[in-house]
């Protein structure tokens, strides 16, 4: 009676276990991937910026296939490539896919993660190009110059880098397991530190009426990012930092309250974020992260 059944299921009719796996790799799978310098491979990841029929699974192979190959400053160079391209082409979730893939390689974590300080660095140090606009179009309520700075997407990419779900056991934001969750993890207390002493500094100078211009455009860019980071991850924030989070409610809490420096529209913002935030232990909550189409 079972081989009966097991023939109609389409298994095998000798009564004798299915058995099923992953077929085997051969070497020639990998060697069609294999590439003869870092400009080819550079050429290939380029392609998420453009309308070419190339899969995320292939882009993911020709990564990591090539990565042992390069040398540092190589690394370096493919690294730059990849966040340049989820930072502003806004292939975020195919470039965070790619760095699932390649983990496992500790140059590429500490290539990618200085890529990102350094991005991080410009993003709090200059501001973005504008683009070309027609002055009819102009009004005055466009966001000021010094709250676009330079990457404006860049939260968002840190977040998804900061929620994805990375294999063990590259899953811990400590130095010793992923050098790019716990490069990220520290932008973050850092903004936070930010906010933290421009709160103490205000009671200290309450006397000298002027502000330091960048000391306010940092503060303004701390908060700012704190609040594009929560508004990406939503509660997958909560769900795999809880700590972090809290850190980030608490601090927020009292800069709504007690900062006179922070710009009013983004204490407005980050009012937002708390209120969201009180509804991510709630049971069946879903996330407002907006969804995007990309080519990969």
């Amino acid at each position: 009676m079972m081989a009966s059944l097991q023939s109609a299921l389409g298994g095998p009719a000798n009564g004798q276990p299915m058995r099923r796996g992953l077929r085997k790799q051969s070497p020639g799978d990998d060697a069609r991937f294999k590439v003869g310098s870092c400009d080819e491979l550079v050429e290939r990841l380029e392609t998420m910026n453009l309308n070419v029929d190339l899969s995320a699974r292939e882009l993911a192979k020709f990564l990591v296939v090539n990565l042992e190959q390069l040398n540092d400053e190589e690394m370096d160079r493919v690294a730059d490539v990849l966040c340049n391209s989820a930072v502003e082409h806004g292939n975020v979730y195919c470039v965070v896919d790619l760095v699932l893939n390649a983990i496992k390689n500790v140059r590429f974590q500490d290539a990618c993660a200085a890529s990102l300080s350094n991005s991080m660095t410009e993003y709090f140090t200059q501001e973005e190009k504008p683009k070309p606009v027609d002055e009819e179009s102009e009004t005055e309520e466009e966001v000021k110059p010094e709250l676009r700075p330079m990457h404006p997407n860049l939260p968002e990419f840190l977040a998804n880098l900061l929620v994805a779900n990375y294999p063990r056991p590259y899953h811990r934001a400590i130095d010793a397991s992923n050098v790019i969750l716990f490069t990220i993890v520290s932008f973050v207390k850092g903004w936070l530190e930010v906010l933290t002493q421009s709160r103490e500094q205000q009671s200290k100078d309450e006397e000298d009426d002027e502000e330091d211009p960048e000391a306010a455009k940092t503060l303004e860019r701390s908060a700012l990012a704190l609040v594009d980071l929560c508004n990406a991850a939503q509660r997958r924030l909560w769900l795999k930092f809880p700590e972090l989070t809290d850190e980030i409610y608490l601090e927020s809490k009292r800069t709504i309250t007690e900062s006179t420096r922070l710009s009013s529209k983004l204490k407005k913002s980050l009012l937002e974020v708390l209120f969201m935030m009180n509804s991510w232990p709630k049971a069946g909550v879903t996330n407002r992260a907006s969804v995007q189409t990309q080519t990969c």
